[in-house]
């Protein structure tokens, strides 16, 4: 499931990816938080490599965090292939200014 705020009034509009149903270019920025890398033992690599295409086509900037998988808390074993991946796009990871509970606090941030 993914939720994107929407200046339609009831805030938020459900999508799921990797297929979204927004335009081209629709935002300004979107944001994966506690999915993608995070579950990267359920959620295959390719599945990531659309989700963020998918991401990148609807808006300028994407930003996921954390980059961190669950269970060992260590950098997903998917974030060097994503990186390399979208390798012509402006990409970096951060530290953000928020740290989760579970230690996690970085962020990636492709535009």
């Amino acid at each position: 499931m993914f939720l994107c705020f929407s200046e339609d009034p009831d805030g938020y509009v459900a999508g799921e990816l990797p297929a979204l149903l927004f335009d081209d270019g629709e935002f300004d920025l979107v944001l994966s938080s506690n999915l993608l890398f995070l579950y990267e033992d359920r959620l295959s690599y390719m599945f990531h490599v659309e989700s963020i295409r998918e991401m990148l086509r609807v808006g300028g900037e994407v930003r996921i965090f954390p980059v961190n998988n669950v269970h060992k808390r260590r950098r997903s074993r998917y974030l060097s292939g994503v990186l390399d991946e979208f390798r012509l796009c402006n990409t970096e990871i951060q530290r953000a200014s928020y740290r989760s509970e579970t230690g996690c606090g970085e962020v990636m941030i492709i535009k």
